[in-house]
């Protein structure tokens, strides 16, 4: 009969069972978790009948919306849906399961006797996988089926690796993160203030204030260039080294000689060592900027030396803020390279000092301008009454407004510190 709902040439057709609720999509013995929404009650015992007789687990549902009903309880693994059904239709329940945005993907076959290609072109812009004509053969069910089960399985262990790769990305975050600030130093005459926003979960920017001795304060950005995992590792290795005095990995003071009272490295033999350390490595192509400076808290003479850094700002108690230029080249760019010189500014009561990362002059707008050096001395400039704590989340949140709130390309980091 060119009519039946299964051109299987079987005419053993066992009563439907109840609809059988499921709490998983997996199945002990590889069957599946599917559910079939199919309103013709010959057409839904046939396939339940067939699916069953291979194994798998069926819940069968009248029309689309008890379909949708049980979809909202149970997890499956494939729902066979036809297209024309009283109620909610197939495409709207095809609409329904990819709104949900299941952890899961569940993958939708549509059963129908539509064959032209813009129906076949709509329901896949809705989200199906597949389409059965009816009447449907067996041995061809059986094949979409078993295509399916090879989607979801694949799906499923790309999921697993997935979500253990973001434990490992979340585990790596936390130990990144530790090497930041948790909270401003409390040191009299002075304020610290920072805002630190990576573009990705792990970022390739690092800030840091460092107590060097208790005359003197160190204090840095560093910004390795690209985003992500390798970046994020560089930027931590890094850090680890610019610990403070106590750490016998550090290379801001130096133990020789004397490891009970060690000197303090000046900021540009500083920038030396590291270059000496992170270089010569063409495979990885890695290479960081860096402005570090240490700031005396009896004279308030600030030494740094910038490396390959956009400008720090200056801002004094009346005019506007001005840039502190620094030469030398970035981290690890070339292993001989010797060329980092240190600069000095004597600062006074109510002086302000801010280091940013490149991501923050750099963001563009939706027209590819950039937020730009100029936009920057603004905002610290329109910020001078703002209390320091809440200047560099104020700038950041003037930079996402300038960039549309679009997604950050580059992290964003900003550090202050105030003369009371």
């Amino acid at each position: 009969d060119p009519d039946s709902p299964a051109d299987s040439g079987d005419d053993a057709m066992p009563p439907a069972p109840a609809a059988v609720p499921v709490v998983s999509a997996s199945s002990d013995n590889h069957g599946l978790r599917i559910l079939i929404a199919e309103d013709n009650d010959v057409t839904r015992m046939k396939l339940q009948a067939d699916l069953e007789k291979w194994g798998h687990h069926v819940t069968a549902a009248e029309d689309g919306e008890q379909a949708w009903e049980y979809f909202q309880k149970y997890d499956f693994s494939i729902v066979l849906t036809d297209w024309m059904m009283p109620n909610v239709d197939g495409l709207e329940l095809v609409k329904r399961i990819r709104a949900t945005g299941r952890a899961t993907y569940v993958y939708v076959i549509m059963l129908t006797a539509k064959a032209e290609k813009h129906d076949i072109v709509l329901g896949m812009g809705a989200g199906a996988d597949d389409f059965l004509a009816k009447p449907y053969h067996r041995d061809e069910l059986n094949v979409r089926i078993r295509a399916g089960k090879r989607i979801v399985d694949m799906t499923r262990a790309i999921g697993k690796t997935s979500r253990r790769i973001d434990r490992g990305i979340q585990a790596a975050a936390r130990i990144q993160r530790s090497f930041l600030p948790e909270a401003a130093p409390e040191i009299p005459g002075l304020q610290f203030a920072w805002e630190y926003q990576p573009c990705d979960e792990l970022g390739g920017d690092m800030l840091n204030i460092v107590n060097l001795d208790e005359n003197h304060i160190g204090l840095y950005i560093l910004d390795v260039n690209g985003t992500g995992v390798p970046a994020s590792l560089l930027a931590t290795n890094v850090s680890r080294f610019m610990a403070s005095a106590n750490d016998n990995a550090s290379i801001l003071v130096d133990r020789q000689g004397n490891p009970e009272n060690p000197t303090i490295v000046e900021p540009e033999r500083v920038a030396w060592k590291l270059n000496q350390q992170f270089s010569g490595n063409p495979e990885t192509n890695q290479f960081f900027t860096l402005v570090y400076g240490i700031l005396n808290r009896d004279t308030l003479e600030f030494c740094y030396t910038c490396a390959g850094h956009p400008p720090l700002f200056h801002q004094n108690g009346s005019g506007p803020p001005t840039a502190l230029e620094g030469f030398g080249l970035p981290i690890g760019v070339m292993a001989d390279n010797d060329d980092y010189h240190q600069e000095s500014i004597q600062l006074q009561s109510g002086d302000r000092l801010f280091f940013y990362s490149n991501g923050v002059p750099n963001t563009p707008n939706a027209e590819d301008a950039l937020f730009g050096r100029e936009r920057l001395a603004a905002s610290i400039e329109k910020n001078r009454e703002t209390a320091l704590a809440g200047v560099p989340p104020a700038i950041v949140s003037e930079i996402r407004e300038f960039g549309d709130h679009s997604e950050l390309k580059d992290d964003l980091t900003i550090l202050a510190v105030e003369i009371e």
